[in-house]
């Protein structure tokens, strides 16, 4: 039977059918589902947290890999079809909970995160794996096209943003390919793509102590995207720092401040937060 046909045989028999509000759309491409398996890198070892379980196609693939296997999915009728249609993998289990909201310090590290979610709690989720980057192995994503490119971007593109700087800040992100709409059901209305991203050992780059404000001073230079980095970061002298102390820093690091913020690098952006510190 095609993972097609099980998938709408499953919700059928169920009663259940695909909720918007919730973004849900059921992979059934086989292929679709193996790129994701095989981007995840799952050993015999690992721990992996599935986000998103719906009818359990990928959670039986990873289950088949893994060691251990939790399966977080928000919707109470899914949560209660995976229970049922899973219970004879003794390696899993089935939490029904909101992903935003789960206790991930509660699971052994290092673990493997394995997600496919919508567009709207993207950001959110990257700053829970954020938090727990030191007890992560690996994460891969599988999200909207536009969304892996922004956790993807370099300096310079269009995709390029406060999220793609704080990813490479603590992240390296690999591209697996791209995920026709149609390997889903229902198809949603743009292509996925499958993304890991796996915690660095240590920062590409030297900002001292204060990362959160190192990174706040990023989100500022992209809160306006048309508007030139020194005009954004003008928001700095609510933190001590003075129109001068700012056109200063940015001087002394050769960054014109005509420029707009997509432009800088990750380095560039380190090196202007060292020189504004300097001046605190």
């Amino acid at each position: 039977m095609s993972l097609y046909r099980r998938t709408r045989g499953i919700l059928s028999a169920h009663g259940v059918r695909p909720r918007k509000a919730l973004g849900q759309h059921f992979v059934v491409d086989e292929e679709a589902l193996q790129a994701v398996v095989d981007a995840a890198e799952v050993g015999p070892d690992d721990t992996v947290l599935e986000i998103g379980g719906g009818v359990g196609a990928l959670t039986r693939a990873l289950a088949r890999r893994a060691r251990i296997v939790h399966c977080l999915e928000i919707d109470e009728a899914l949560a209660a079809i995976l229970t049922e249609t899973l219970a004879d993998f003794p390696n899993v289990t089935v939490h029904h909970t909101d992903a935003l909201k789960f206790p991930y310090e509660t699971l052994p590290a290092p673990y493997a995160v394995v997600a496919n979610i919508p567009y709207q709690i993207t950001a959110p989720l990257v700053g829970r794996f954020i938090d727990e980057r030191e007890r992560l192995r690996r994460v891969t994503l599988t999200v909207q096209r536009e969304v892996a490119r922004r956790l993807h971007a370099s300096a310079g593109t269009k995709d390029y943003g406060a999220l793609s700087v704080v990813v490479a800040y603590y992240f390296e992100t690999r591209h697996h390919g791209d995920v026709p709409a149609e390997a889903f059901w229902p198809p949603p209305k743009v292509d996925s793509a499958v993304l890991s991203m796996s915690p660095r050992s240590a920062p590409p780059v030297e900002v001292g102590q204060d990362e959160e404000a190192f990174l706040a001073m990023v989100r500022k230079a992209f809160a306006h995207r048309r508007k030139t980095l020194r005009n954004n970061l003008q928001a700095l002298r609510a933190q001590g720092w003075s129109a001068e102390a700012v056109d200063q820093a940015m001087a002394e690091v050769d960054i014109d401040g005509k420029r707009r913020a997509e432009t800088l690098t990750l380095e560039e952006f380190a090196a202007l937060w060292r020189a504004l510190a300097a001046r605190r």
